[in-house]
């Protein structure tokens, strides 16, 4: 990640760094004057890497190394926070994440799973005391956690629900409201109405399937098998920082997006009848689901977006498991499926050359994996959650 083989700034071309600074150092008033497909909170830390680094193409170098730095502290104290909860939750956590290692330290998917991960921990903190007086603050806090994550990647977002499942309400309310005070701010800071929020989720306008997501899965093989013959502005091609295939299809994209929010509900409302309490191991769960849902619904899947489920799937290791410690949950063996055929896959190929049937087709029993997870999250919170009390 640091070698010499990254001192010059030609080879870092079309990294993400570059489109990094390149928010950072645009003249104009981000999300107003220049479209931007991150939400404030990565914009902050672009702006932080720019500050660091000097001016120039140097500079890029720089700012690359100075994100590694970032990116690798950010997974070590996710690391720390679990084992300080369960051992085993953090060398699982570690060997979940290692085929995805150098995909997380250029980019801030790690940073954004830190506020997340400590939100969870410290509302499900055991307490010395049955009512303890600081337990409105600690609530409080988890939800400005839950915002902060939620302002570098959406995803963290997803803590609402699975607190509101794991029975902490005060704690989900504390996130909607520390969310809703930043979104207006960062809406009337920009300037732009509502537009900055329309920029992130559909990220500025792409017209193509990430090469690796379950559209682009199938695209590809379908052209492979001729059963779709792609038009001259159908094929591979690099856009928006990613390489994509074929053509979205805008209804199909809201059905995906339908599907995932049905899915992300059953998880919530099923955890919700069958826990009795704020266990660690089923808001995991509930998460892990969720996030799964997410990521094979979407347009765009990149390999480091597999690092929002193994600091979820290491907590089913911890606290109030009920299974023998030799026994690995479901979920968590199909996390490990997916996150090692990720990593094979682009050992092999790499992108652009994923447009491969062969790195398809191994691509498409990845997507089964994650596809898998939400319901095999379902089954899990059926047969392991605490009894609920009512």
């Amino acid at each position: 990640m640091v070698g010499p083989w990254v001192d010059e700034a030609t080879e870092l071309a079309g990294w993400d760094i570059e489109r990094f600074l390149a928010i950072a150092r645009d003249g104009g008033r981000a999300w107003r004057d220049a479209a931007v497909e991150y939400p404030p909170g990565s914009v902050i830390v672009f702006e932080l890497l720019d500050r660091l680094s000097p001016s120039g193409a140097v500079g890029l170098v720089t700012a690359h190394r100075v994100l590694v730095l970032i990116a690798l502290s950010a997974d070590l104290a996710v690391a720390w926070l679990l084992h300080r909860r369960d051992r085993r939750a953090g060398l699982t956590y570690l060997l979940l994440g290692l085929p995805l290692v150098p995909m997380g330290l250029l980019r801030l998917d790690i940073v954004a799973a830190l506020p997340a991960i400590a939100a969870v921990l410290l509302v499900t903190r055991p307490s010395p005391c049955p009512e303890p007086v600081n337990e409105p603050s600690r609530l409080t806090a988890a939800g400005a956690l839950v915002a902060a994550g939620a302002m570098i990647k959406l995803w963290p977002a997803l803590l609402i629900p699975a607190l509101w499942s794991g029975r902490r309400e005060r704690a989900a309310a504390a996130g909607i409201v520390a969310g809703a005070l930043t979104t207006m701010w960062w809406l009337l800071w920009a300037g732009a109405g509502l537009d900055p929020i329309r920029q992130v989720v559909d990220l500025r306008g792409a017209t193509g399937w990430q090469l690796e997501s379950v559209g682009g899965v199938l695209t590809t093989l379908a052209d492979a098998a001729g059963l779709r013959t792609l038009g001259p502005e159908e094929g591979v091609r690099l856009e928006l920082n990613a390489f994509r295939i074929g053509t979205l299809i805008p209804w199909l994209v809201t059905v995906g997006r339908a599907v995932a929010v049905a899915a992300m509900a059953a998880l919530a409302w099923r955890a919700r009848r069958v826990a009795s309490g704020p266990d660690l191991s089923v808001i995991a769960a509930v998460m892990l689901g969720c996030v799964a849902a997410l990521v094979v619904t979407s347009p765009l899947l990149s390999p480091q977006f597999l690092l929002w489920l193994t600091p979820w799937a290491a907590l089913l290791m911890a606290d109030g498991h009920r299974q023998p410690a030799s026994r690995l949950p479901a979920p968590v063996l199909l996390t490990a499926g997916a996150t090692v055929l990720t990593g094979v896959a682009l050992t092999i190929f790499g992108p652009p050359d994923l447009a491969d049937p062969a790195a398809a087709a191994m691509l498409a029993v990845r997507n089964g994996l994650l596809i898998a997870l939400p319901v095999s999250c379902w089954r899990w919170l059926g047969r392991n959650a605490p009894p609920s009390g009512g």
